[in-house]
Formats: C-alpha cells, structure tokens, sequence
C-alpha cells in the first residue's frame, strides 16, 4: 500500500489512474474534490515502473 497525496482545483473532481510500463491501464478511481490523501493497495500488482495520473477539467499531472 503506498500513499498519494493530491490538490485538485476548487470544486473538481479527479480521475487517479495507475499504468503500467505497457501503458495497460491497472487501477482506476474517481477522486473528490479539493485536497486529499488517498491510499492505495497496490499488493496484487506485480513488481515493476507504473505510472500514476491524476487528471482533472481537462489537466493531467
């Protein structure tokens, strides 16, 4: 499990999403809004380089 922590704008809500080096998408969640820590249980996953966004009103971080 590891921990994230995020700011979106006011009032928006955000996509997280986790990729894979394939670029697979593993793992996604809706994400309310404003600022918040969310944690994820990554256990199931394999070992290797994922890639975490967060995209919200059109911006991906």
């Amino acid at each position: 499990m590891f921990a994230v922590s995020y700011e979106l704008p006011k009032n928006k809500e955000g996509m997280l999403t986790i990729t894979n080096q394939l670029g697979e998408v593993v793992y996604t969640e809706n994400r309310p809004q404003w600022s918040s820590i969310c944690n994820i249980n990554v256990s199931k996953l394999p070992q290797g380089v994922y890639l975490l966004t967060i995209e919200s009103d059109g911006k991906r971080k």
